[in-house]
């Protein structure tokens, strides 16, 4: 969809602009993704603030850049081995924009990037660092959105090391947005570009999957005024077992 494509260019320098201001105000500790763990995507944008719309087709509006913190729990389960639970801590910089269409189906989409530091028992801990634009389409309060996500990620769960990597997932989220409510759900395959930790070998593993790591994504939240309110959960496939996510976050203002 070229309006699609438009609008993921558009949204390139918000994504680099907000990462840069990230780095101004001393850095982020993901998916929501998102939060909670790594590849977690997003909540959908609440609503943009109250302005003047532009004319049917005519170009982009961007909303207010909104910045929340995130606090979640990551929870891997290796295979014949005691699950082992990290808290984690950080925050995600979101700019939302949309092109309104005079047809029934508008284009919707965000920038985001997020950081995360998760903390465990001794020798537990992880972190990752997640950026990404998304866009798709809106019909009525029904949306669908998709786009690169770009990740950094390492966990160490007592003597078991996912080292770190680096790579893009590739999140696909429908989603259902009243304006106050909202809730979505999508999947997330990513691949690796570089570092030295396995992928999954889909021909031993268990349920469907494809690429180096997959995940399930859902979540939902409120948005009442200038709060927002939002609970994401996530179920990634890793070569080492299976890693759970719960995260939340808190939107204050914009």
């Amino acid at each position: 969809m070229p309006a699609v494509s438009a609008l993921l260019l558009a949204l390139l320098p918000a994504v680099w602009a907000q990462d840069a201001g990230a780095g101004d105000a001393g850095g982020s500790a993901p998916s929501d993704t998102a939060g909670g763990t790594e590849g977690a995507a997003e909540a959908p944008a609440g609503p943009a603030p109250a302005e003047p719309p532009p004319p049917p087709g005519e170009g982009f509006r961007f909303g207010r850049p909104q910045v929340r913190p995130l606090v979640g729990a990551n929870v891997f389960a290796p295979a014949g081995g005691d699950p082992i639970a990290l808290i984690g801590v950080g925050a995600a910089a979101t700019v939302p924009a949309r092109m309104d269409r005079a047809g029934p189906v508008d284009i919707v989409g965000n920038a985001r990037v997020s950081g995360q530091y998760f903390l465990g028992s001794s020798k537990s801990n992880g972190a990752e660092v997640q950026a990404g634009v998304f866009a798709g389409p809106q019909w009525q309060v029904l949306r669908l959105t998709l786009g690169p996500n770009v990740f950094w990620s390492r966990f160490q769960y007592g003597a078991l090391s996912l080292d770190p990597v680096s790579g893009v997932g590739v999140p696909v989220i429908a989603s259902a947005n009243a304006k106050v409510v909202y809730a979505y759900g999508g999947l997330e395959p990513s691949w690796f570009v570089s570092g030295s930790r396995p992928g999954v070998d889909w021909s031993e593993a268990d349920g469907f999957g494809f690429g180096d790591e997959y995940a399930w994504l859902a979540g939902g939240g409120i948005n009442a005024g200038p709060i927002g309110l939002g609970v994401n959960w996530s179920r990634r496939a890793t070569a080492f077992g299976p890693q759970q996510g719960v995260g939340f976050s808190v939107r204050l203002g914009g």
